[in-house]
């Protein structure tokens, strides 16, 4: 799953991909200038879900209970 996603990012240009011919043979996944753009936006939607993380959690049973 890993590598399939890494994959996904390498082809849509997120991440660039460096392979090191040693033994046994490396990989480095770096973020491209393109994935570095997303960071910041990715950033404030991890702030976001971490401050209302409290919210959230009060709001699943609620939701599960409804369902029953």
């Amino acid at each position: 799953m890993l590598t399939r996603t890494l994959k996904t990012l390498e082809r849509d240009g997120m991440v660039e991909r460096t392979v090191r011919h040693s033994t046994p043979p490396q990989v480095e996944y770096t973020l491209s200038p393109l994935g570095h753009s997303l960071s910041e936006t990715a950033r404030h939607l991890a702030d976001w879900a971490a401050a209302d993380q409290g919210v959230i959690a009060v709001n699943r049973p609620h939701y599960d209970a409804s369902l029953i």
